[in-house]
């Protein structure tokens, strides 16, 4: 028989708008976070010793007088220690609630970390640890539940950590997206602001060597009222649980298994800056992931370049893949020679990523590099022939802390598979580094690589003769593009195609036949119309 919930200490009731964690009545111990009815202070109560009272000492800690100044800098991401609380043999910690101010206010639970078990957890606990969420270990996060209000239904939509759970690594974009209103509502000012405080949150950790932290969460708060108005947008981050945090064995080396999980340098943030210090023009075009119901990009990527998007020598340009294989839109070609025409001397496109059909850009890039990182499980999806084939360069992402010996081994491995594949050029032999956004090493010596690589092409003559190339296969793209297009825009064929369709789907016939039948029809109408 389950056990009945606890009394509830006077004043209070469960925690409003809370998305993952210790619920009240719904835990093992039926024990959850409450709130006092009278200020909205948020009751935590501390469970399962030693972790409660753990909790509870970094708290003290963290509000004392005493403290470094690095640690004193990272106090605006956390609740405020309000003090405790003391009911029928239950400590409660007093805390700030957060959301309170927020009219409608939409939230989110993240836990950082690629480890999530700490230093006393038994062989069973890290098994079920790692069995939770397996792609934690290779991105560094895992959303825990999140909550959002849908103004147009005047309704809250809430998705716990079973849905989260059953996300893939791939899927998780769309669950954030979903969070923050797509596609229905204007999100990017949301998502810039998040981005801001996230990369102030990330600056204040890799200051302080004081603490580990294992299995903590940030929470990320906005408010849906203030969607229409993009210059007054309300948003919060802070960090929260901490019943998993100890001091550090090291003085000099920041959190890296939080910091992991909460990054944002990207290579291309990085590289588009070197880029521009050595006197470079940049323009950086970015295939984004598209709304299945607006075709629209789910989340720009100017977002994750912060940076870089401010500088006046850079241009960023996002477009959906509206369903395109090899993530590059038809007009990405046309971009690309727009962006030559205004003086940009260096344009770097990014793809989706989807596996071997990410190489149809060859067909439009001077030099083709692709980016692996470390324990992600891509490398074995970037090893396949049609793609080693075609590259030009391997760059290894991530190249610093735990990951090293990881990177060393994927270095050594792609090293040795290239020099087994045939060479697309007799001028260029592919070259693999590794690199380190987060230290900013190993940008320079990509840098030289890709100039070294243009100048053998130039001097080989083969430069130009891969463009002429790549403009002949353009040109039959778009002749296949236009053809598809006039057959979709018939409304006779659109009619006899679910006619046809049908007959297929029931074994009337066969796709062939089908298919021949069609384009008979269709051939036949274009030359009543040309008569």
């Amino acid at each position: 028989m389950d056990s009945v919930a606890p009394q509830l200490p006077p004043d209070t009731q469960p925690l409003a708008h809370q998305v993952a964690g210790h619920f009240y009545g719904r835990s093992k111990t039926k024990f959850g976070l409450l709130q006092r009815c009278s200020t909205g202070d948020v009751l935590k109560p501390l469970l399962n010793p030693p972790r409660g009272p753990r909790e509870h000492q970094f708290y003290l800690n963290m509000f004392s007088d005493e403290i470094s100044n690095e640690l004193r800098a990272l106090r605006p991401f956390l609740p405020k220690l309000l003090g405790t609380y003391q009911f029928d043999s239950m400590t409660y910690l007093v805390l700030e609630n957060i959301v309170r101010s927020y009219e409608y206010p939409c939230v989110i639970d993240i836990k950082l970390g690629r480890v999530t078990y700490d230093c006393e957890a038994t062989p069973e606990k890290i098994e079920r640890q790692i069995g939770k969420f397996q792609p934690a270990t290779e991105i560094g996060f895992q959303l825990l539940g999140w909550k959002t209000y849908r103004p147009l239904d005047n309704m809250y939509i809430y998705h716990d950590k079973r849905c989260a759970r059953s996300l893939t690594k791939e899927e998780l974009l769309y669950g954030l997206a979903h969070f923050f209103g797509a596609p229905e509502n204007n999100h990017r000012p949301f998502v810039r602001a998040v981005l801001e405080r996230l990369v102030a949150l990330e600056r204040t950790m890799s200051k302080q060597f004081e603490f580990v932290f294992i299995a903590s969460s940030i929470l990320i708060v906005y408010d849906s009222v203030h969607r229409e108005n993009s210059d007054d947008v309300k948003v919060d981050v802070r960090l929260v649980d901490f019943a998993h945090v100890f001091p550090s064995h090291s003085n000099s080396q920041p959190d890296e298994n939080l910091l992991f999980g909460l990054r944002k340098s990207t290579f291309i943030d990085i590289f588009g800056r070197y880029l521009l210090k050595q006197g470079h023009k940049l323009a950086v075009l970015t295939v984004d992931p598209s709304s299945s119901t607006t075709g629209g990009s789910i989340l720009g990527d100017k977002t994750r370049m912060l940076e870089l998007s401010r500088e006046p020598n850079a241009y960023i340009r996002t477009s959906p893949t509206s369903g395109t294989l090899g993530g590059v839109t038809r007009t990405t070609n046309d971009a690309i020679v727009l962006c030559e025409a205004a003086g940009y001397d260096v344009i770097l496109v990014e793809t989706v990523g989807v596996g071997q059909s990410e190489f149809a850009v060859v067909d439009m890039v001077d030099m083709f590099c692709v980016l692996i990182p470390p324990g992600s499980g891509d490398e074995l999806q970037g090893m396949k022939k049609g793609i080693m084939e075609v590259v030009d360069l391997v760059i290894i992402t991530k190249a610093d802390g735990d990951l090293l010996p990881e990177v060393r081994r994927l270095q050594s491995d792609w090293s040795s598979a290239l020099r087994l594949m045939r060479r697309r050029s007799q001028h260029w032999s592919p070259k693999v580094l590794a690199v380190s956004s987060r230290k900013s090493t190993g940008i320079d010596k990509a840098y030289e690589q890709m100039f070294a690589f243009e100048k053998a092409m130039v001097d080989s003559d083969e430069f130009m003769k891969i463009r002429s190339n790549q403009l002949q296969k353009w040109m039959w793209n778009n002749v296949k593009d236009r053809i598809l297009d006039q057959f979709l825009a018939d409304e006779e064929i659109q009619r006899l195609i679910q006619s046809y369709e049908q007959r297929v789907v029931r074994g009337l016939i066969t796709p062939f036949v089908a298919a021949d039948a069609i384009l008979n029809i269709f051939s036949k109408a274009k030359a009543d119309k040309s008569a």
